[in-house]
């Protein structure tokens, strides 16, 4: 029930002002804004409503010097330009998150930025800018001993390369990533192909690439996990 949820946010903020608890005012008060776009269906979501109290949570972090809430408030911001197609200010908004995270020694939160603005730049054909940044992904993960982490970080350069056209190295990062994984999140896979005169959902080519991607994972990494959305 996500308008309950906004409304408790709404009084628990409120509350937690009038104790003079602004660290927690400012965490439910982005929170409150992260209902507005995270995992909403379409009558739900309200951007500029997100964009709105989270910049007011971003302030009041400022205001107390919490850097640690305030890099995550830059990453929801972030993360609410991209969803509007808003690439350069998304990438501001991410340096301005990572450097944060860094000093708090806040690592996975780090190693997510670091992801999400390697994302972006895939996406505005800047794979030069975003190669880099996983690349310290991968050591930060490897350092930290998280084999999620790492896998994580070769299936987003497993992308890059396929955008570049290097499909050979794509394979091999693919295969890397599985080596280490127990599955793989197919996201938006229903859209996985293109046909004009159709709406692009889960045409025959897909369920024929995803059946022959199936068999080439059985045949080489038993027991992993395909994890998929189903329209």
């Amino acid at each position: 029930d996500i308008p309950t949820a906004r409304e408790h946010f709404r009084q628990a903020s409120s509350l937690f002002m009038k104790l003079g608890r602004f660290w927690d005012a400012a965490h439910i008060q982005m929170n409150c804004g992260s209902s507005f776009w995270y995992r909403c269906d379409a009558a739900q979501l309200d951007y500029d409503k997100a964009r709105r109290l989270t910049l007011d949570a971003l302030k009041l972090a400022q205001q107390i010097g919490e850097g640690h809430l305030e890099a995550y408030c830059y990453l929801s911001l972030g993360r609410i330009d991209g969803l509007q197609q808003e690439y350069e200010a998304a990438a501001q908004n991410m340096h301005k998150a990572i450097p944060l995270f860094r000093e708090a020694r806040n690592f996975f939160a780090y190693g997510n930025a670091l992801l999400a603005l390697s994302v972006n730049g895939i996406v505005r054909g800047r794979l030069d800018d975003a190669r880099p940044l996983i690349r310290e992904n991968v050591a930060i993960q490897r350092d930290r001993g998280s084999g999620f982490g790492v896998a994580q970080s070769l299936l987003v350069e497993c992308r890059l390369e396929l955008c570049a056209g290097n499909w050979d190295a794509a394979a091999v990062l693919g295969e890397q990533a599985l080596e280490m994984a127990r599955g793989v999140r197919l996201d938006a896979v229903p859209y996985l192909y293109e046909r004009e005169g159709t709406n692009c959902e889960n045409l025959p080519e897909t369920h024929a690439f995803l059946r022959k991607l199936r068999a080439h994972i059985d045949a080489k990494f038993p027991d992993r996990m395909l994890l998929a959305e189903a329209n």
